[in-house]
This record gives C-alpha cells, sequence and structure tokens, in this order.
C-alpha cells in the first residue's frame, strides 16, 4: 500500500445501533471501502435502572470487536500496520445517561477503541454536518409519495429520532444556527409504551405515547422552533431511513436510492395504522423494514409524524447521512491534508 494512502474508521455508538463506516484517502480521493452495522441495544433498559446491563455491555464489546477485526483484516491486507487506520469513535444519548458508562467505555479502550462521549450539542452538530453534505449533493430528486419543499440553500430543520434521544437542529447552509435535544427515542418510547411488542399494538398505547411525544414536545419547541419558519424539514437516522426503505420495499439497503427522497405525513399515518396491527413475526418480513428493529419501529414512526404536525412540514426529506457520516467528514479533516470537500459532498455513502 501506498503511504500516502490513510484510512479513516468512523463508529457512532448509538442506543440501538452501532455503525462503522471506513474511508480510504489518497491525495483528493476519498472513497468508503466498508460499512457495517451492528444491532447492539445498549440503551435497553436504561431508562429502569439508570446503568447498562451487562448483557447491553457484552452485546456492545461483542460489536466492537468485531469491528475490530474487520479493521485488523484490512491492515493486513494491505501489508500495513494498524497505525496507518485513524479510529474515531463517538458516544450518544446511552453512554452520556448510563451511570456506569465508564465500565465500557474502559473495556472498549482494552480492544483499542477510544469513546469520545459526544454532548447532546456536539451530537446534534456532528448529525447536522452529515445531513447537509447529503442535501447539498441531492438536486431536487423524485418523490416517492409526493413533491415537498427541497433544501438547497433555504433553512433547514434537522429531525434524528434516536434509541434513546431526538434530536432537531435549525441549520443554514453554513451549518447548524440552533437545536435541542430531548428525551423521547424509539427505544424509551417502546419500553414505556409497548410492554409487549410482539402483539398487535392496542389503541390505548398508542394515544398514551402519542400524547406524551406531544407534551415534550410543546414544551420543548415552543420557544425556539415555532418561529423558525424552516421551509424544510428533513430526517436521519435510522427511524427515517427504514421508514424510506419500507415505503420502497427495498430488499437490500441502498443509501443512494434513499437519499433526497420525500415522505408525506399521509405516508407516515398509512405505515403506522398498518404497523400497529400487525404481531412482531409480521412486521419482521416486511420488505426495508431490519428485523432487529421490528419492534421498536412504531415508537419511532409515530415520534417523526408528530414533530412533522407540530412542525407544520407535510412532508420530510429522506436524508442517509448523519451522525456517522459527520464523524467520517471531520475525522478526514483532521487527519488526511489532502482533504477535498467536493470529494465527500459528491459520494461517500455510509
Amino acid at each position: 500500500m501506498k503511504a500516502d494512502v490513510r484510512n479513516i474508521a468512523a463508529i457512532d455508538l448509538g442506543s440501538q445501533t452501532f455503525r462503522m463506516a471506513v474511508a480510504e484517502c489518497h491525495h483528493s480521493h476519498i472513497a468508503v471501502r466498508a460499512s457495517i452495522l451492528e444491532n447492539v441495544r445498549l440503551g435497553q433498559g436504561l431508562s429502569e435502572t439508570g446503568r447498562l446491563s451487562d448483557a447491553a455491555i457484552t452485546r456492545g464489546l461483542d460489536a466492537l470487536d468485531k469491528f475490530m477485526r474487520i479493521l485488523k483484516d484490512m491492515a493486513a491486507e494491505d501489508g500495513t500496520p494498524m497505525d496507518r487506520i485513524s479510529i474515531w469513535a463517538g458516544g450518544t444519548a446511552a453512554l452520556r445517561r448510563a451511570k456506569n458508562s465508564a465500565v465500557f467505555i474502559e473495556k472498549a479502550s482494552e480492544l483499542g477503541i477510544d469513546i469520545e462521549i459526544l454532548s447532546a450539542r456536539k451530537e446534534a452538530e456532528t448529525a447536522a454536518h452529515g445531513v447537509l453534505y447529503t442535501l447539498r449533493q441531492d438536486s431536487g430528486r423524485v418523490s416517492a409519495s409526493e413533491t415537498g419543499h427541497h433544501p438547497e440553500n433555504r433553512q433547514v430543520a434537522i429531525l434524528d429520532v434516536g434509541g434513546g434521544s431526538t434530536e432537531i437542529s435549525i441549520c443554514d447552509s453554513e451549518g447548524m444556527k440552533d437545536w435541542i435535544s430531548m428525551d423521547i427515542g424509539a427505544v424509551r418510547l417502546t419500553e414505556a409504551f409497548i410492554p409487549d411488542p410482539s402483539s398487535p399494538l392496542e389503541p390505548g398505547a398508542l394515544d398514551a405515547m402519542t400524547d406524551h411525544i406531544d407534551q415534550v414536545l410543546e414544551s420543548s419547541l415552543s420557544e425556539i422552533f415555532h418561529s423558525s419558519r424552516c421551509q424544510c424539514l428533513a430526517g436521519s437516522g435510522g427511524t427515517v431511513t427504514t421508514a424510506a426503505a419500507m415505503e420502497l420495499a427495498m430488499t437490500h439497503y441502498d443509501p443512494a436510492r434513499l437519499r433526497g427522497l420525500m415522505l408525506t405525513q399521509q405516508s407516515f399515518d398509512n405505515w403506522i395504522k398498518r404497523l400497529c396491527s400487525m404481531t412482531n413475526s409480521q412486521k419482521r418480513i416486511i420488505s426495508g423494514l431490519e428485523p432487529a428493529r421490528s419492534d421498536i419501529i412504531i415508537a419511532g414512526m409515530v415520534t417523526v409524524r408528530r414533530v412533522m404536525e407540530k412542525m407544520g412540514c407535510p412532508a420530510l426529506v429522506i436524508s442517509d447521512g448523519g451522525l456517522l457520516l459527520g464523524l467520517l467528514i471531520h475525522a478526514i479533516k483532521k487527519e488526511c491534508t489532502s482533504y477535498v470537500e467536493s470529494s465527500c459532498s459528491g459520494g461517500l455513502y455510509v
């Protein structure tokens, strides 16, 4: 391998999933070599105990061990030492909230992965950076549902529904201008309002969850976002990309097909109604719905739908970017002196 080639690994340690993307930097050329997702449920049970469970820690460390084995295989294939691979790992809501986060971080360090626990603001800012790259590249894709406002250089609200928290950022073409983080996420809401995800959801449970989400949104959005006048609402993260993959009946995940897709309020309404009537076994065979996400998808989609309602946005533009892409671009800027912005915005799919 040439000495001027460097590999950058970015790792997003979410409350639901761990994701890793590896990019190769060579002069002004930047290309993604690998993109891996592991469903970990690091935040499972955290709301009740305030701690990461032993089982969640084990699942998380197993995923990180797998990531390291992939990186070591890459280094061996290239004939280079591991120190030619820079690893940037960012922890999110579960690691911010857990009283025993230090245990997980110490064990991850023993594997060779040093974790930075991102503040809620830094998480939102980094995710917004990743989303803005995808929106700049996209230039008016045709909607699978109906055409909505397209961002281009307008003010954009970016929504990211995670497993443990939900962030909304207000951005323009230069970056994030304002943000808010709320303690509602797909895993937390499922644990609180859907005690038996294996069965069809009872109307009372859906109503209770919707009321709770509305209360949080009303108190959180009132001062900052009701006057934001955003022309576009963009969504990133597993909930919205899964919704888009379901809309397209996607059998194999293809971020290039999702980038710039528009989904309407009606589309979310249709899916929520359908999903609520299904058992988890029935949901697990829907094309585009990852089986490991089937039990929490209703909570995630209801959150997205209520945000669309509260912010008066008839449609949501899908971004395959977000925190992982934001982390990767940040790492490339830091590690590669040959960084060229246009090469990133034009073709990094993670």
